[in-house]
């Protein structure tokens, strides 16, 4: 995949780790457009890691825009051959988990009940044109939505999860099958 064609799209783009891998290195030294690329490929991913955690789809959105920005000033740090993805993701998770912090609030569930389907959540494989992971996600505790949102949209594998959220690799587990039943 080139970047011009992730660039000019602006659709969801499904992105191998080797491209990923490289976007990122791209990105490293100063590439705009990689950065671009990257941000159309990951942008549901960092998204529903965001929302798993803020539960807050405007706060989510920020912190998408804030992953991009920490992945722009801190490309060179990445070390290649890492799973690109558990890194932009580990980026969102604890930028979520900072502005929580700030935040120093909880939002109740029934603040989405009635409330309008986040872009970042929604994909055209359903009938009625929509699928609705926000209520799903929005009725689990936040580390099980997190671990199913990293093992479902990011496709991070349980041990990566693990990693990830640095706990043991049981315990994704465990949250993962909560998520799920």
């Amino acid at each position: 995949m080139s970047t011009t064609e992730a660039t000019t799209d602006h659709k969801l783009i499904f992105m191998t780790a080797a491209e990923c891998d490289a976007l990122l290195h791209q990105v490293a030294q100063g590439d705009e457009d990689a950065l671009m690329a990257l941000y159309y490929a990951t942008h549901r991913m960092v998204f529903s890691v965001s929302y798993s955690l803020l539960r807050d789809v405007q706060l989510s959105e920020d912190a998408v825009q804030d992953t991009m920005l920490r992945i722009w000033s801190n490309a060179a740090s990445y070390r290649g051959g890492e799973q690109a993805k558990s890194w932009i993701c580990s980026i969102a998770r604890y930028l979520s988990l900072d502005i929580l912090r700030k935040r120093g609030r909880e939002i109740s569930l029934e603040a989405f009940e009635d409330g309008p389907v986040p872009d970042g959540l929604t994909t055209d494989q359903d009938a009625d044109g929509r699928l609705d992971l926000m209520t799903g996600l929005s009725r689990l505790g936040r580390e099980e939505a997190l671990a199913f949102s990293l093992r479902n949209i990011a496709g991070l594998n349980h041990l990566e999860i693990a990693r990830l959220m640095e706990i043991p690799y049981h315990t994704v587990r465990y949250r993962y099958r909560t998520a799920i039943s």
